[in-house]
């Protein structure tokens, strides 16, 4: 399964008119295809994985026989485990786009050595899923709050993991409305942006993540009923903190109530940071 869309989708249009799938020729996620569904990610992994799968299937004839065992034998060479066994790690991920450095299908017809020739339907969900499926960060973030996402993203990796963790970002922008008065518009996005890099920077490396959390990276298509192994409520402590949600998102751990002062203290300051700089902006001549 694939979410870039290089041609017009054919399918319904992104929730909120907001597409998080492919932005541009900068960012990509390979999220639902897979892609941070395995133990240890890391991005000098990704890289080396999707590079080699780019590598290898440009010398695969563009036949359904001799896609089906690249398939077969990319599979059979998947690394590291699966965090979520619902979720199928598709080996037509690798890297696309006019400077072939972002995630993308090696299937779709805009893609090397193609010619134009849609493959997607050789693929484990078809080419229909990628046309017609939206993650759930499409369906519960706002409109502003996913442009707000797509222009801080560092990279595709970053991005890609971000986009899997829709309740933390709904979480961290409902509070910011909430402290700002209203809603996000669009004219307070420039002024978000910052404040958003820096939690986002924060949620990647949260410092009081317990060692035995897999980490950020949900499963693409978490409908709010499943969670990832070791992703358990946290210590009773937290129900004591108005922050409780965002430390069970961020898989937190607290070695003392120093700690989760010190947490609360961080985390207060990033969403004080997002509602101050958009009243500045405000106020601005």
């Amino acid at each position: 399964m694939v979410g870039e869309r290089l041609l017009p989708a054919a399918g319904p249009a992104a929730p909120g008119g907001v597409t998080l799938c492919r932005v541009g020729e900068r960012l990509s996620c390979g999220a639902c295809c897979g892609l941070y569904n395995r133990t240890g990610v890391s991005r000098a992994g990704l890289e080396e994985l999707l590079g080699r799968r780019t590598a290898r299937f440009r010398g695969v004839p563009r036949t359904a026989e001799a896609i089906d065992a690249y398939a077969r034998e990319e599979e059979r060479r998947e690394p590291g485990r699966p965090r979520f066994a619902e979720v199928y790690r598709c080996p037509f991920l690798g890297f696309t786009g006019k400077g072939g450095d972002i995630p993308g299908c090696l299937l779709h017809p805009q893609s090397e050595g193609n010619g134009g020739v849609d493959y997607r339907g050789l693929s484990f969900y078809g080419g229909l899923a990628c046309r017609d499926y939206f993650c759930p960060a499409h369906r519960t973030l706002k409109a502003p709050w996913k442009r707000i996402l797509r222009a801080a993203a560092a990279d595709w990796y970053a991005y890609g993991v971000l986009v899997t963790e829709h309740r933390l970002l709904g979480l961290f922008f409902a509070e910011g409305e909430a402290r700002l008065g209203r809603a996000l518009e669009e004219e307070d996005e420039e002024a978000a942006l910052p404040a958003f890099r820096a939690f986002a920077a924060l949620a990647l490396d949260w410092p009081w993540r317990d060692p035995g959390h897999p980490g950020p990276g949900r499963d693409p298509f978490d409908d709010g009923t499943r969670r990832p192994p070791g992703d358990a409520p946290g210590p009773a402590g937290f129900c004591r903190s108005p922050f409780a949600p965002f430390f069970r998102e961020l898989g937190s751990r607290f070695a003392s109530p120093g700690d989760r002062d010190a947490a609360e203290r961080c985390l207060d300051e990033s969403l004080s940071r997002l509602a101050a700089a958009v009243r500045r902006a405000l106020d601005a001549p």
